[in-house]
């Protein structure tokens, strides 16, 4: 097996080349999902909408990590969608959550991981302003966090493990939305 050191000083095995990826290989946690369809997105109420003007400014690019809860299997799906890049939007599921707050923290781990650590984006991510905009409200607080986040001790660790990968993204802000699953 080969390495190739990346810019950020990580180890990755090399793929065939004929893995899209080439070098970011995909973690055995997330598993294939379905495709997630008809996914109907509002903006939140309190924010009033000017029709002249695009939904999103022109400064950020969107990339959306919409998540979604499943009591019943105790599991989480998500779906990761980078607007100008259809071939780097990818969905999983994350099996054995504690709760929706434990899932909604694993799949954005799993996001950040992902814009770090491929070599094809990580150029995008430092060079672009990205609007994470995602239907979790303990995503979207992220940046303010409630204490449970830090003293639990399960959350805590994965909560210092995102704000590091937030760290090596330069320009990112976040916004919480409302979909047809959300209210």
């Amino acid at each position: 097996m080969k390495s190739r050191t990346t810019k950020i000083t990580k180890f990755f095995t090399v793929e065939p080349k004929d893995d899209p990826y080439y070098f970011f290989k995909r973690p055995n946690s997330v598993a294939p999902i379905e495709q997630i369809n008809n996914i109907e997105i509002d903006v939140k109420a309190d924010k009033p909408i000017d029709s002249n003007k695009s939904k999103y400014s022109s400064d950020y690019t969107p990339v959306y990590l919409i998540t979604n809860y499943n009591s019943h299997e105790v599991k989480t799906t998500y779906n990761f969608e980078l607007t100008n890049n259809s071939s780097s939007n990818f969905q999983g599921s994350i099996e054995n959550v504690s709760d929706e707050t434990d899932g909604d923290l694993k799949a954005l781990h799993e996001a950040l991981k992902y814009l770090v650590y491929n070599p094809n984006l990580t150029q995008k991510t430092n060079r672009e302003k990205l609007l994470l905009i995602t239907n979790s409200q303990t995503i979207s607080n992220i940046f303010k966090p409630n204490s449970n986040l830090i003293t639990h001790n399960e959350y805590s660790k994965l909560y210092f493990k995102i704000q590091s990968l937030f760290k090596c993204i330069k320009n990112i802000s976040i916004e919480y939305i409302v979909t047809n699953g959300n209210q």
